[in-house]
Formats: C-alpha cells, structure tokens, sequence
C-alpha cells in the first residue's frame, strides 16, 4: 500500500514556499529558518550538538546501525549517508564509533553548507542527487545509508534509484523508512487532508508513505532475479531499520 503524505507547516514558512510540495528549494527555506525547530539547522555548533543529544531515537538508531554493521563482521570502506538532513543520526554515529568513516550528502547546495558549519565530527559533506547521482563515484565497499528519506519518491522513483543502486555495485544499504505505514495510519492521514482541504487550511504534499510490503517489493526490484536481500531487520518505534545485501 502507498499513499500521499501531507504535512502542515507554520504559515509564515508555507508563505516562503516557492510550490506547494517540498521540493529543493523549499528543503533549503525550511533548513534555513530561524523559527521552524524541526527543521532549521542550529547557528552555532554548541546549539546543534546540544540539540543532537536530545535526540534519543537517533541514538537509538545509531546503536541498532552500528550492533548490525558488527554482527554481519563488516568493515566498510565508511557509510555514505543520502540525504542526511540535519545529520543527527550521523552525528551518533560518529560519536559511538569515531573510527568509522561518515560520509555525509543531500541536493540541498545552501542547508549543507550551513550544516557544515555545525557539524563537525564527520568526514565529508557534499552535494549529492539520490535521483540523477552517479552511486560509482562512492567509495567501493562503502555502506549506503537512507534514513528518514522513503517519503521523498514516488514507487518509480525508487524503482530507479534502488536499480541505479545495483547497476553501480552498492553491496550493502542500511534503510530506515520515515515510518513503515499502517493502513489505519493512512486513513488517519488522508481523513486530516481532506478535514485540511474542507476548512481551507493549506497542508503541504511531502511525498508517500509505504506500508512494510510495499518497501518489501520495493528493495527487491522489478526483474525475476532479485536486487537485494533483507538480511535484519529491527523494529525502532514506528518504523524499522533494515539491512539489505545485493542478490547476486
């Protein structure tokens, strides 16, 4: 199952929205806002960390990352993180194992570089498009890091992107959806869309929301042969953190 997914923002930020969806420059606006918390990225480097370690279902992820990174005895040539946002699992991360190598991207040119100006325990941060990137020029051996990015894309998109991922020879992915979607959760959603669209308050389209099958086909790909493998997955509150190898 999939569905449209909205979100309300204060009005003084949809008022800056060049669309009514969140697109590039709209993910810009929202981390360069100065009154939007959940998205804004902190001015300064002590008011990121201090707000990075209050963030426990990112420590949380951080851990179940690492513990799974050991079990399965990988020693990556580093984690490239996909659209990391704020990067404050990436941020963890580095904190519980500072030895591993923490690559960070996303297409948002201006909110990396104001995030490169606070977060200052990873390795890299630079510009990358999930959509029209080219995975090759990742190191070989590196692990694939999508956390919080499912809604992003429509199935076509991921379709390509997951066929992009296999065609450049990415053998291992960590993937954490924005959440794994109940159908009751998807009618809740879609009854306070259409309650939004009824009273003339304006909610903004943030992408889709998948339930766990749907991600299930998703990793797995179109053709008859399998692209990857769910080899562990965790549960994490309402949404789960899995760890998938290519089928060769």
């Amino acid at each position: 199952m999939k569905q449209k997914h909205y979100y309300t923002f204060d009005k003084s930020i949809q008022a800056k929205f060049s669309e009514n969806e969140l697109n590039r420059s709209n993910w810009d606006i929202l981390r360069n806002s100065e009154d939007n918390g959940d998205f804004s990225i902190e001015k300064t480097v002590e008011a990121y960390e201090e707000n990075c370690r209050k963030q426990s279902a990112y420590a949380d992820a951080a851990n179940i990352i690492i513990d799974m990174i050991k079990e399965k005895d990988l020693v990556p040539n580093g984690i490239v993180s996909v659209g990391v946002g704020k990067g404050i699992l990436e941020w963890h991360i580095k904190q519980v194992c500072p030895n591993i190598r923490v690559e960070c991207t996303d297409y948002t040119k201006e909110a990396l570089e104001k995030l490169g100006a606070v977060l200052k325990n990873v390795d890299s941060i630079q510009e990358f498009d999930m959509i029209n990137g080219d995975y090759t020029v990742f190191p070989s051996g590196s692990i694939i890091l999508m956390f919080r990015v499912s809604t992003e894309f429509d199935r076509k998109q991921w379709d390509a992107v997951f066929a992009k991922m296999y065609g450049a020879g990415i053998e291992n992915i960590i993937y954490v959806p924005t959440e794994v979607a109940s159908l009751r959760h998807m009618l809740s959603e879609k009854k306070n869309h259409i309650k939004n669209v009824l009273r003339g308050r304006k909610d903004t389209f943030c992408g889709w929301l998948y339930s766990e099958n749907e991600f299930i086909n998703m990793f797995s790909g179109k053709g008859s042969k399998p692209m990857y493998d769910i080899v562990k997955a965790v549960s994490l509150n309402d949404t789960c953190v899995y760890m998938l190898k290519m089928d060769k």
